[in-house]
């Protein structure tokens, strides 16, 4: 259960990651713009927390080895989009844009 939560999480994550590339592409203003990678910064905070509970969930069920796989894929997501929003929050537009395709094709 714990897993389905952060796999969900995954799929927030990636969702507003594309609704700010949408709004990055179409040259929205720039509040637009924070409040979008606000979002995608809340969001992988919330995966990074569900990833935790589902690795904690998994030790305690002795289920780490069967799980382990994918609940280390969904804490280097996390990592990724929390990294993408430190170093692209203040970057030019078009490296932003740039980075996030980048990202979302991974």
């Amino acid at each position: 259960m714990r897993l389905a939560e952060a796999t969900e999480a995954g799929n927030r994550a990636k969702q507003a990651a594309v609704k700010l590339l949408d709004n990055l592409q179409r040259k929205k203003p720039g509040t637009m713009i924070d409040t979008d990678f606000d979002r995608v910064e809340a969001a992988a905070f919330d995966l990074e927390r569900r990833a935790s509970a589902a690795c904690d969930a998994a030790k305690r069920c002795g289920k780490s080895a069967e799980f382990g796989g994918e609940i280390e894929r969904l804490k280097r997501q996390a990592q990724s989009w929390l990294e993408y929003v430190q170093a692209n929050r203040a970057a030019h537009r078009d490296t932003q844009v740039q980075q996030l395709q980048a990202l979302l094709l991974r």
